[in-house]
């Protein structure tokens, strides 16, 4: 058979403008990284990256979802741009619902990814949205 590489990562946690570019900053590497690694060799990346796959407004002590604290995402477009694509086709509305401090966090922070001469056949359907 064909070689396959099959990695994960983990990024930095933290709801910001500049973690999110602290995040960017790992990406990059990683993809340096798995880049010498693969060469031309398809790959699937099991990622856990902390970071939206769109903009979103943070809470602030004074209002929550504050139009004045939007953050845009850097890592999910850096994937995309570096030729990986989302294992599910579209991205679902959550990969995470928990409690978080003072309120429950429902985002898309986890992805399967994929790039190269492979794709998905089939995935698990998402839990619904209620």
């Amino acid at each position: 058979g064909s070689p396959l590489v099959v990695c994960s990562t983990h990024l930095t946690a933290s709801f910001s403008s500049e973690m999110e570019d602290v995040r960017r900053k790992q990406v990059t590497q990683l993809l340096e990284r798995v880049e010498e690694f693969a060469g031309d060799h398809p790959i699937i990346l099991g990622a856990d990256l902390n970071a939206h796959c769109a903009a979103y407004c943070r809470c602030n002590r004074e209002k929550c979802c504050d139009p004045k604290e939007l953050v845009e995402p850097q890592v999910v477009p850096a994937l995309e741009s570096s030729g990986f694509r989302n294992a599910y086709g579209s991205y679902p509305s959550f990969t995470t619902w928990g409690g978080w401090l003072d309120r429950d966090v429902k985002a898309t922070l986890d992805y399967i990814f994929i790039r190269g001469a492979i794709s998905a056949q089939s995935a698990l359907e998402l839990p619904p949205d209620e």
